[in-house]
């Protein structure tokens, strides 16, 4: 009955190109719903992005898992460190059919977060995305009691809002592996503790992944607190003022990477032979494009910042090259008359 979540897919990526051997477990747990993957290629700061790599990042999560594991899929955006939204983030979510969306450093509730076009997705944030840390590492016993109070206290919240009575304990810290949370469960079914009145079935708990809880409370007649526009992101030091050459290098591949896709759409379309599009090439530097997550500095981060920037760098001059090269095969095609001025 265990579940895991991984919050994003660049993590299963790596992992699988180092250990294929592990695949078959992988995907079996994943069609049970025991394994859950976050729906991006990563958790980024969105406003950084623009338009076209918010998109990659689901091409590179929902997309990629449905392609490379037949039968699964990913239908809840997680990105609960960065405390920052980009208005349309939630509008491209719902329309890649991902309708669920974890963050966290935003008040504790559930909310419609919706885009200016009126598209939007359920969110959920608990506060610190670590807050369930003291109930969750207690003792079974003391955990239970705290359980309780906590389940307690947000009763009025979900009754006002007519929403189903599915409460979520996030267990999630940094670098943490999974945890055995069978003692918790086990004493809160042996004290029967949160029962509900005389004759109603007592509460209980159980592991879940992220998707089962948002399924648990997704009904029509919820009255979710409605969220629409920006956060803007809170943590703007830690990349655009500091990492000028970075920074710059990835707004250069943020349109020539673009530029680069129609002009080698047009190449390929006007050419009758090879080299034909360069998809393969296009993959590769899209994911360099959008590699450097919210992991900037930290312990060690000057490998990490180093890394970030050769990424863009790498998205940037794959972009050059790709555009330079559609454009010339392009100009080739062109019939000129020399003799009515010069060709342009």
């Amino acid at each position: 009955q265990y579940t895991f979540v991984m919050e994003n897919m660049l993590n299963l990526m790596e992992y699988v190109e180092r250990h294929p051997e592990r695949k078959g477990d992988i995907l079996r747990y994943t069609r049970e719903g025991r394994m859950e993957w976050g729906a991006t290629f990563n958790q980024p700061y969105e406003s950084l992005m623009s338009g076209e790599e918010l998109v990659r990042q689901v091409y590179f999560g929902r997309r990629w898992l449905r392609e490379n594991f037949p039968g699964c899929d990913a239908r809840v955006y997680f990105n609960p460190d960065v405390p920052g939204r980009a208005m349309q983030m939630q509008q491209i979510l719902a329309k890649s059919g991902i309708p669920y969306m974890v963050i966290s450093r935003y008040h504790q509730g559930l909310y419609k977060w919706a885009s200016p076009d009126g598209t939007g997705v359920i969110a959920y944030s608990p506060g610190h995305y670590g807050n369930s840390a003291a109930i969750l590492n207690a003792k079974p016993e003391e955990g239970a009691k705290l359980v309780a109070a906590y389940v307690e206290k947000w009763r009025p919240y979900y009754e006002e809002r007519g929403i189903a009575p599915g409460f979520p304990i996030l267990h999630s810290e940094d670098f943490s592996q999974p945890k055995d949370f069978g003692g918790l469960i086990r004493t809160w079914g042996e004290r029967v503790i949160g029962a509900g009145a005389a004759g109603a079935a007592p509460s209980r708990i159980q592991y879940s992944s992220a998707r089962g809880f948002f399924e648990t409370i997704d009904a029509p007649g919820a009255k979710l607190d409605r969220l629409e526009g920006e956060r803007p992101g809170l943590w703007l030091y830690i990349h655009g003022p500091t990492h000028h050459w970075a920074i710059s290098a990835h707004r250069e591949a943020g349109y020539l990477l673009p530029a680069a896709e129609i002009f080698n759409a047009a190449a390929t379309m006007l050419g009758d032979g090879p080299p034909g599009y360069p998809a393969a090439e296009m993959r590769e530097a899209w994911k360099a494009a959008i590699y450097p997550d919210h992991g900037w500095g930290g312990k060690e981060g000057q490998v990490t910042d180093r890394l970030f920037r050769e990424m863009y760098e790498k998205a940037r001059d794959m972009g050059r090259t790709m555009l330079d090269a559609a454009l010339k095969r392009i100009s080739a095609w062109i019939k000129t008359a020399p003799e009515k001025g010069v060709p342009v």
